[in-house]
C-alpha cells in the first residue's frame, strides 16, 4: 500500500482561495476503491474525515479535495476597536490565522463479497497555515507566499493620516523571530529627517498567532506606545513631521520589509472622514474623505388603517380633526454619510477597488471632550454595485465619492 501525494497544499495558504491537495495510491484498481484525507486543525479536538473517488478524467485515478470552505470557517478578521489598549506596537492577529494538516489513507474491497476494510494514516501530511486573505483569481493563480512574507499586507504603500488618526499594518512571516522591530522615521516639509524610533515586538514568539500580527503605524497609536521603545523617546510624531515611515526589521536591525510613507494632512475646511477596511490581504487599511461630507437618514415606514369609533351614546357620529385613520406602527430608520475625497491618484485608485469589495468597513470617529476618544462604527454597506478605475490618461484629474450606511438600525416608539 502506498500513497503518493502529488500535489501539496502551499505552506501558507489564502484561506478563502482553493487550497487544495492531490494524492494517488497503488491500489486504485481496487473494488470500491476511495481516498480517504483526515484534515486536522490545531486547536479542534479529533478530525474531520473525508472520502473521495477517483477522479475518471486523466485516467490516473487521481485523488482530489479542496479545504479552503472548512478552513475558511475557522479564520476571523482582527481590528483593534478600543486604540487605549495597546501600549505596545504589535499585536497578535492569531484568530485570523489556522495551522493545519491531512493525513492521506483508503479504503476499498479485496473481493465483491468482502466488507470494506479502511486504512487511514498511510501518508502524513506536514503542517500548513492558512489566513484570511482572498486574492483575485488571477493573482491567486500566481500566488507564492514568498511575495507577501515579510511584508506589509496591503496594496498601497503610501498614505495620508492626521495627528489624531488611529490606523494598524498587518504583517505576516513564516518565521516569527524575524518580526523584531517597528522602525519610525520622521521628516520635516523639506524631507530632512528629525529622528529614529525603534519599538520592539515583546510579544511570544512561540504561537502560530506570532507568524500574523497587526502593528500601530498611525500617528495616536505611534504616540501612545509605552513599552518596546528602545530607541528614541515620546512623542513619535508631533506638528514638526510632515511624513514619517515604517518599516519592520529582524533582529539584526536589517529591514526586512517594504516602507509604508505616511503623509500628515491635517483637518482643512471639512471634517475628515476615515474608513477603516479589511483588504484582500486580511489586514486593514485607511482612507480619509476629506472634503465635504453630508449625513442622511433613510427611513422605512409600514401603517395600517384604523376606523375610530365615532358614534356616541346620544347616536351622534363625532369627526374631529385630530382623528388618526392612517397610523404607523413600524418606523426603522438608517444612517447614511456621502463621503468625498480631495484628488487621488490612479494607483489609489486601483487601491480602492478593496474598499468598494470589502466585507468589513469601519468609521473612525474621535470625540473631544477632556480627553481625545476615538471610536470605530460599523459600516453595513457601501451604496454602490459599481466601482470605475480611473485613469490619469483618461479621466485627468479624479476624486471618489460614496455614501455609506451605518451598520445598526433605530427604531422609533411602536402603536
Amino acid at each position: 500500500m502506498a500513497i503518493t501525494i502529488e500535489q501539496d497544499f502551499s505552506d501558507y495558504n489564502p484561506a478563502y482561495n482553493e487550497v487544495n491537495t492531490v494524492a494517488s495510491s497503488t491500489n486504485d484498481g481496487q473494488i470500491d476503491f476511495k481516498f480517504i484525507f483526515d484534515l486536522y486543525i490545531d486547536g479542534v479536538a479529533g478530525f474531520t474525515r473525508f472520502k473521495v473517488a477517483p477522479e475518471p478524467q486523466t485516467g490516473n485515478n487521481y485523488g482530489i479535495k479542496g479545504f479552503n470552505n472548512i478552513l475558511e470557517s475557522y479564520v476571523k478578521s482582527y481590528i483593534l476597536k478600543d486604540d487605549t489598549t495597546l501600549t505596545g506596537a504589535f499585536q497578535f492577529m492569531d484568530e485570523g490565522i489556522k495551522k493545519f494538516h491531512v493525513n492521506y489513507g483508503e479504503e476499498y474491497r479485496l473481493t465483491v463479497n468482502d466488507p470494506i476494510v479502511v486504512y487511514p494514516d498511510l501518508t502524513v501530511g506536514n503542517d500548513k497555515f492558512v489566513w484570511n486573505a482572498s486574492l483575485k483569481f488571477n493573482e491567486w493563480v500566481e500566488y507564492s507566499f514568498s511575495n507577501y512574507k515579510n511584508n506589509w499586507l496591503t496594496n498601497q504603500f503610501t498614505n495620508t493620516t492626521t495627528l489624531n488618526n488611529v490606523g494598524y499594518s498587518g504583517i505576516i512571516s513564516d518565521t516569527a523571530t524575524d518580526l523584531e522591530y517597528l522602525e519610525v522615521k520622521t521628516f520635516d516639509s523639506a524631507g530632512g529627517l528629525i529622528d529614529t524610533y525603534q519599538i520592539q515586538n515583546l510579544l511570544s514568539t512561540g504561537i502560530t498567532g506570532a507568524k500574523y500580527l497587526s502593528v500601530a503605524t498611525a500617528p495616536k497609536n505611534l504616540n501612545n506606545v509605552t513599552s518596546g521603545l528602545v530607541l528614541g523617546s515620546q512623542p513619535i510624531i508631533d506638528t514638526a513631521v510632515s511624513s514619517y515611515t515604517c518599516q519592520i526589521l529582524d533582529a539584526g536591525l536589517s529591514g526586512i520589509s517594504d516602507l509604508l510613507t505616511f503623509t500628515m494632512k491635517e483637518q482643512c475646511n471639512y471634517p475628515i472622514r476615515r474608513l477603516h477596511f479589511q483588504n484582500e490581504l486580511g489586514a486593514f487599511n485607511t482612507f480619509n474623505f476629506d472634503l465635504v461630507s453630508k449625513p442622511s437618514v433613510n427611513i422605512e415606514k409600514k401603517s395600517y388603517k384604523f376606523n375610530p369609533t365615532r358614534i356616541d351614546a346620544s347616536g351622534q357620529l363625532n369627526y374631529d380633526k385630530s382623528d388618526r385613520t392612517n397610523i404607523n406602527y413600524h418606523i426603522k430608520s438608517t444612517d447614511q454619510i456621502e463621503l468625498n475625497s480631495n484628488w487621488i491618484t490612479e494607483e489609489q485608485s486601483i487601491w480602492l477597488e478593496e474598499l468598494f469589495t470589502s466585507p468589513e468597513i469601519y468609521l473612525e470617529e474621535t470625540l473631544i471632550g477632556g480627553k481625545v476618544l476615538t471610536n470605530l462604527i460599523a459600516v453595513s454597506e457601501i451604496q454602490s454595485n459599481t466601482y470605475q478605475i480611473k485613469t490619469t490618461k483618461v479621466d485627468k484629474l479624479f476624486n471618489v465619492n460614496l455614501i455609506i450606511t451605518l451598520s445598526n438600525n433605530n427604531y422609533r416608539q411602536r402603536k
